[in-house]
């Protein structure tokens, strides 16, 4: 399937130079059938006649969201590594992903797939037609002071069946899935109540596979270095830069999408507490070098 819109965009790099990079999203169908697997590819192409780099994890590099499914997030490790693109060389990411668990919760039949690289304005765009998948699966916590009764309504109204259930502080940790409404409504419909610590889309597992042209290292980010503690992060966590020869240097948090959303002013004591939970990037940039770091934000 031809994907639409490709964009041709500067991307930072680990380098003080520039190159240009090409992101395109595909799927493997224009319609599908209700509850149908969809498989995303999500490219990244070198069409100069420069290397650059991209920095990422082992885990979270090329990804993708639907635009009305979520928020999700995807589970990522927090290793830094730097991905090189030798001229004319590509790697590609491959999901399989599964309305049955995540929910569809498709406009007229219309879904926009969004392939982007985290950090980067790297962006592409696609429509497909899938019809709406009225279920799912659904992280919570039932906080301890919740009792049977109180809960049974939520569980014969969403129609649970308890996946998976843990005990944790203040509550238990339970996968749910649901039936007889999206999960996108369930989540409008509970994520404040007071009977949760948490009611989200759990955790994007989804297993992907890459391939590329050329072997391409992945080397660990050298010195200079920058780490977040605590990772996971709940409201306040401390940004560790250091390597910069003249000290100078610019720190910003981008979003999973890319998108800027706070530039700290005292990274000692990073406030994360009105960010909602969901993966996040910190990048530093210098005059030697640009480095980033995922880190999670968790409710």
């Amino acid at each position: 399937m031809k994907c639409l819109n490709i964009l041709v965009l500067a991307v930072a790099l680990a380098s003080p130079a520039l190159a240009q990079g090409v992101l395109t999203v595909t799927t493997d169908k224009e319609v599908y059938a209700h509850g149908e697997p969809i498989e995303v590819r999500v490219r990244v192409d070198n069409p100069t006649n420069e290397t650059f780099y991209l920095q990422g994890s082992s885990s979270c590099q090329g990804q993708f969201r639907l635009d009305d499914v979520g928020p999700y997030t995807q589970m990522c490790t927090t290793d830094a590594i730097e991905i090189q693109f030798n001229p004319g060389s590509w790697r590609e990411w491959i999901w399989e992903f599964d309305p049955t668990v995540y929910g569809l919760a498709a406009v007229d039949g219309k879904v926009n797939v969004i392939g982007y690289y985290p950090g980067t304005a790297m962006v592409d765009t696609l429509q497909i037609e899938a019809p709406a998948y009225v279920g799912g699966h659904v992280a919570v916590k039932v906080l301890s002071h919740v009792t049977a009764d109180d809960l049974q309504p939520v569980l014969d109204s969403l129609n649970v069946t308890v996946l998976e259930s843990e005990d944790r502080s203040n509550g238990r940790s339970e996968r749910w899935h649901i039936d007889g409404t999206t999960v996108s409504a369930a989540i409008d419909t509970y994520a404040s109540d007071s009977r949760f610590g948490w009611f989200e889309t759990p955790m994007l597992n989804i297993s992907w596979t890459m391939v590329d042209t050329e072997p391409m290292p992945e080397r660990p980010n050298a010195s200079p270095s920058l780490s977040v503690y605590p990772n996971p992060c709940r409201a306040q966590c401390e940004i560790d830069y250091s390597g910069s020869p003249d000290g100078r240097y610019r720190l910003d948090v981008f979003d999973s999408q890319g998108r800027a959303v706070s530039t700290p002013d005292n990274p000692d004591a990073f406030d994360a507490s009105d960010l909602p939970a969901g993966v996040y990037f910190v990048r530093v940039v210098t005059q030697e070098a640009s480095i980033s770091k995922p880190f999670t934000v968790i409710r």
